[in-house]
């Protein structure tokens, strides 16, 4: 009871209310224990479950072997006793709530008693131990069988590339390359096969297999390969040179390129010889000495074929090689290099290829001249327009341009001419000549009579009739000449243009008049 002042509470009733509530509270929160417990009892099984068929698998490979090996070493040493300790918590719940008295049911029970039976499951992991070395002892095996596959088919192949050393038909160049490159695609096989075996020994800890017979083989094959690839494009290059038609009007190859071909040849050829004698491989070292000693012949012919074949050989150097040959050679398709050398054209290769070299540098000097020309056509005048007298005249500055090309043109001119080998050209020489120094003189006469035409335009207007009647004649000589330059396609029409120094130098004329009557203080 409590006593207060003025008033008396029976306060009995709300202590065992508060009690009542208590005790309900501690058995709702003892039930919930138990059901969670019950359910971390089944988690657990489930989890020893799939622990179990993780490590329980039989592997098939060495990665699915590597893959079992470290799930038991992962169960042993980190999941069971992680379980375990799972376990005794989940037991220790329970006689928890069964020591304060919470009712259980036959499920709580049910469950604790089922993760119970998973307590000696570190014995069954100690005899998967034993069962996952027996699988690694399996896989080895395999493995070690597949290894012996390779070095017997890679001793097979050694045997087989071995039996090059007996073949030394050149007609079979062909069959023999196609035998190589089936052994080249079969090796190339066995060297995936080995970095796969290499792949799997890295797997389970081996130290990697040399399969040395692999490099013997390879090595062995190459010069047998580099060999018959010669002795075939040998046959199939010779056959094209000494057999194409030489005067066809497409060359079935670039006499130019031949010489760089066949020394190349030779030179593979040679270190394939020297090689095949230190290893003392008789039948293809003959291969290879004929090899070289028919690229030697062929390369002999070969400044016949040039000279022959020089597009620079006009008419009449055709001429001089019937001349020096005593009979007209027939230019066309059916002349070959072998049909040559059979009519012994090379007792006159020398002076056939004199005369080739001498069309060469004939050629040379002609280009030089196509070269000038064509610079001419291709260049132009710059004009300046005057808007207020409606007339134009030539810009300084093109002038220069002009002047620049001529003097260069006059000196390259003259290195032609110097050359030996000018003389039919002389006629052409000396018109390109006369050329350039009349454009030359008209260039001076242009830019002197343009720069007095413009000193006295501003004047002519205030000036008396005869003087007038003078500049007006050279105005229109100017300015028609103007016009034609405008019209023309290049520089060498315009200086090629009839009687255009001589208008000019009417023009300078009328202005030097003009100039001489207005006196020496007119400017």
């Amino acid at each position: 009871r409590i006593h207060m002042q003025m008033m008396r509470v029976e306060a009995g009733e709300v202590n065992r209310r508060l009690i009542q509530c208590g005790q309900d509270c501690i058995s709702r929160l003892l039930r919930r224990t138990a059901g969670r417990n019950q359910d971390r009892a089944v988690m657990l099984v489930r989890n020893f479950e799939a622990l179990q068929t993780h490590v329980s698998r039989t592997p098939l490979n060495e990665e699915q072997l590597v893959d079992v090996e470290r799930a038991v070493d992962d169960a042993i040493e980190r999941d069971l006793p992680r379980l375990l300790e799972e376990y005794e918590d989940v037991r220790a719940w329970l006689f928890f709530a069964y020591d304060h008295e919470c009712p259980l049911t036959v499920e709580d029970y049910t469950a604790v008693y089922g993760a119970s039976e998973w307590k000696d499951f570190g014995v069954f992991l100690k005899c998967r131990e034993a069962f996952v070395r027996k699988d690694r002892e399996r896989v080895e095996e395999r493995l070690g069988g597949h290894i012996r596959r390779i070095n017997e088919d890679l001793n097979l192949c050694k045997k087989r590339i071995a039996k090059f050393t007996d073949k030394a038909s050149m007609r079979l160049a062909e069959e023999y390359l196609d035998q190589i490159t089936n052994l080249e695609k079969h090796l190339s096989g066995q060297e995936q096969a080995v970095s796969d075996v290499h792949r799997r020994e890295k797997l389970i800890g081996y130290t990697p297999t040399d399969f040395d017979d692999l490099h013997e083989a390879k090595g062995a094959l190459e010069p047998f390969k580099n060999l018959w690839t010669l002795v075939r494009d040998q046959q199939k290059e010779a056959a094209v040179w000494m057999k194409s038609p030489l005067f066809a009007k497409q060359l079935a190859f670039d006499a130019e390129d031949v010489a760089d071909q066949v020394a190349a040849m030779l030179e593979r050829g040679s270190a394939l010889k020297e090689h095949f004698e230190q290893a003392d491989v008789a039948r293809p070292g003959n291969v290879a000495k004929k090899t070289v000693l028919e690229l030697k012949i062929l390369q002999n012919h070969l400044p016949l074929l040039r000279a022959v074949c020089n597009t620079s050989l006009e008419e009449r150097h055709w001429a001089e090689i019937d001349g020096v040959l005593g009979f007209e050679l027939e230019r066309d398709n059916t002349v070959t290099l072998q049909k040559m050398i059979d009519m012994d054209l090379g007792s006159y290769a020398s002076e056939i290829c004199e005369i080739s070299e001498s069309a060469t540098k004939e050629r040379e000097v002609e280009a030089g001249l196509d070269a000038q020309q064509k610079e001419w056509e291709a260049g132009a005048l710059r004009f300046e327009d005057s808007h207020a007298t409606g007339t134009a005249s030539i810009s300084n500055g093109s002038f220069e341009e002009v002047q620049a090309l001529l003097d260069r043109h006059l000196v390259h001119t003259q290195t032609l001419r110097r050359s030996p080998f000018a003389g039919f050209f002389s006629e052409r020489m000396d018109s390109w000549e006369h050329f350039l120094t009349e454009a030359q003189s008209a260039v001076h006469q242009w830019q002197r009579v343009q720069a007095m035409w413009v000193d006295l335009e501003p004047i002519m207007a205030e000036e008396a009739q005869e003087e007038g009647r003078l500049f007006g004649e050279a105005t229109r000589i100017l300015q028609r000449r103007i016009r034609d330059c405008r019209n023309a396609p290049g520089l060498l029409q315009v200086f090629h243009e009839e009687n255009l120094l001589r208008d000019l130098q009417a023009a300078g004329t009328s202005l030097d008049l003009i100039r001489d009557r207005l006196g020496p203080g007119s400017n």
